[in-house]
C-alpha cells in the first residue's frame, strides 16, 4: 500500500488527473525503488504520455523548468495548503545523441512507456509503478489472517515482453542489486 503523506497524495492526484484526461501515467524512478524496499520516498516522479504543453494546461501550478527535455514541475497543492508538494512530471520520450555526455541534443516524445523505459539507464529509473493495479487486502475483522500485498508495475508488464526487466518477474531483489 502506498504511504499517505502529502507528497505521495499529490503525485497520485497528478496520475489520476492525467489518466482521467486519457493519458497513460505512472510513478517512476527512485520513489518506486523506495516503495519496493519499504522506505518512505523523499520525492515522487511521474512519467506520462502527456506532452509538457498538455501538463502545463492541466495544472495551474505547473512550471516548465525542463520542458525542452519533457520535464515539468507540478505543485498539486492548492493555495490554502501550507507548503508545496512538487512533483516532477516527465513526458515519455526517446533521446537523441548526447554530445556533452550528460544531456540529449534532442528528444522525441512518444506515447510508449516501453520506449521511455528503454532510454533510461540500467538503474531503478527504468521501473514504472501502475498505481491503479496496486492493492492491499487487510485482515478481515475477527480473523487472524495476515494481509496480502501485491505491487504489480509497469516494469512487470515490460518484463512479460522480455528485455532487461525479464529477471524482475522471477527475482525482484536481483534487479535492485545495481542500485
Amino acid at each position: 500500500m502506498l504511504p499517505t503523506e502529502r507528497q505521495c497524495d499529490a503525485a497520485l492526484q497528478i496520475v489520476a488527473k492525467l489518466r482521467a484526461a486519457g493519458h497513460e501515467a505512472y510513478l517512476a524512478g527512485g520513489c518506486v525503488r523506495d516503495l519496493l524496499l519499504g522506505r518512505a520516498p523523499k520525492d515522487y516522479d511521474v512519467a506520462t504520455a502527456a506532452t509538457p504543453d498538455a501538463v502545463l494546461k492541466m495544472f495551474p501550478r505547473a512550471y516548465a523548468v525542463g520542458a525542452r527535455f519533457g520535464v515539468v514541475l507540478v505543485d498539486a497543492c492548492n493555495e490554502a495548503d501550507d507548503g508545496a508538494a512538487v512533483t516532477e512530471v516527465a513526458t515519455f520520450r526517446c533521446d537523441g545523441t548526447y554530445s556533452d555526455g550528460r544531456h540529449p541534443d534532442g528528444v522525441r516524445y512518444t506515447l510508449s512507456a516501453e520506449e521511455d523505459v528503454r532510454r533510461r539507464d540500467f538503474t531503478i529509473n527504468g521501473l514504472l509503478l501502475d498505481v491503479d493495479k496496486l492493492f492491499a487486502q487487510e485482515p478481515r475483522e475477527g480473523t487472524n489472517s495476515s494481509h496480502k500485498k501485491e505491487l504489480p508495475s509497469g516494469a512487470k508488464q515490460a518484463a512479460e515482453k522480455g528485455g532487461i526487466f525479464g529477471k524482475l518477474t522471477e527475482d525482484i531483489p536481483q534487479g535492485l542489486k545495481p542500485v
